[in-house]
């Protein structure tokens, strides 16, 4: 795991701004793990600098599919609001334990 991942994880969007403003590779991972933790001023960040909402693992799943497998309801809205990509929302996709999700959960 990288300080940059680690960083995004634990939510220390200090730490991640310097890793990336020095340079720091700003890899898919950090924007999944800073989903998948709910650290939404982290997300937030990472997307207005340029973090590829749209990728996604080696097992296919997005940011947003990692924030709604985790129940992270901020995070989820602001990446749902926040791709042009209707593929990657998960109720539409029924990845995982968002079958159960609508809409109606990530709406502003």
């Amino acid at each position: 795991r990288t300080a940059l991942m680690r960083a995004a994880s634990e939510g220390r969007l200090e730490t991640v701004q310097w890793l990336c403003n020095n340079n720091a590779d700003v890899k898919r991972t950090a924007l999944m793990r800073a989903a998948s933790e709910g650290r939404l001023e982290t997300v937030q960040w990472l997307c207005n600098n340029k973090a590829d909402v749209k990728r996604t693992d080696n097992a296919g799943v997005t940011a947003l599919e990692h924030a709604t497998n985790r129940g992270q309801t901020a995070a989820m809205r602001y990446l749902s609001l926040n791709t042009d990509d209707t593929k990657t929302i998960p109720w539409q996709r029924g990845v995982g334990r968002t079958s159960a999700l609508s809409p109606v959960v990530v709406a502003p």
